[in-house]
């Protein structure tokens, strides 16, 4: 008994220190199950003169008793992405990872109600495209050059944050998170009526361009109109629930950010770049 244990033993080292740093505790276990296999051969005398190859056998027996077990997985599962997300809201309880959007690797997404959506879901296709424009709207910050304009987008950023964990929490869940609400449409129609009083009549399609951050919120905007369909598409699939007034307020945040984009350009002094058809350059 001591033989086999001090051959195992032996075996399971070397075997151990062939395991890449940082690999998973699954590739690590079917390792050491390997290596405990081929202890016993071992210790048959099979190859007890080899501890090298004793060590190889046990590393290649632990991956493919890996592999076996991630297709299995698989097959009960459905293809599964290896970058799948769990979803991050802190206010809803989810903890965000260090790779800064809270994954979890080979696993599909999570919801912060811990139900799981498979990444081609609608739902998960709408929140991708939400962070997206979170960014974006993070760009047009740093480009900007006033203080008030700055406040103003990262206003967005905090209420987009409010919409993720909306969006990212079925409606039939029992947690309690914040929704967006008509009072936030209301609030934002508002803010859009106020901007617009400040800015010229527009009379014709404008080119999309100017300062860099008018630039950024005209990407944001064109962001924005994607998430507003990916959500859409999400609130008619099945079991997603997505709520109409967080529709509304993304369809209102694109006309919102079209505005501040020609606010930035004002500001600047940059003078707009009308688009006409050849017949109304004549006219």
């Amino acid at each position: 008994m001591s033989r086999f244990s001090s051959l195992s033993e032996r075996a399971m080292a070397m075997a151990m220190l062939a395991v890449p740093h940082g690999a998973s505790k699954m590739l690590k276990t079917g390792v050491a199950l390997g290596a405990l296999k081929t202890g016993t051969r071992l210790a048959s005398g099979v190859i007890r003169r080899n501890p090298a190859m004793a060590a190889a056998a046990a590393a290649g027996a632990g991956v493919l008793w890996y592999l076996a077990r991630r297709q299995a997985r698989s097959a009960a599962n459905g293809p599964i992405d290896s970058t799948s997300t769990r979803v991050e809201a802190r206010r809803t309880g989810a903890k965000p990872s260090s790779t800064g959007n809270g994954q979890s690797r080979a696993k599909p997404r999570k919801t912060t109600a811990g139900s799981r959506a498979r990444k081609t879901h609608p739902i998960v296709r709408a929140f991708g495209d939400v962070d997206e424009l979170d960014a974006a709207i993070g760009l047009a910050v740093a480009a900007a050059d006033r203080t008030a304009t700055r406040r103003t987008l990262q206003q967005l950023q905090h209420e987009l944050f409010t919409l993720k964990a909306d969006l990212a929490t079925p409606r039939t869940s029992a947690k309690k998170v914040r929704r967006i609400s008509k009072g936030d449409v209301e609030s934002l129609e508002k803010r859009i009526d106020e901007l617009e009083a400040s800015l010229p009549e527009l009379r014709h399609f404008i080119a999309y361009g100017g300062t860099a951050c008018a630039a950024q919120l005209q990407v944001a905007r064109a962001v924005a109109r994607r998430a507003e369909r990916s959500a859409w598409e999400a609130h008619t699939a099945p079991g997603s629930g997505v709520g109409e007034d967080l529709l509304v307020w993304l369809n209102r945040l694109s006309d919102y950010l079209f505005l501040l984009a020609r606010k930035a350009n004002r500001d600047a002094g940059v003078a707009e770049d009308e688009m006409r058809l050849p017949e109304e350059k004549g006219a």
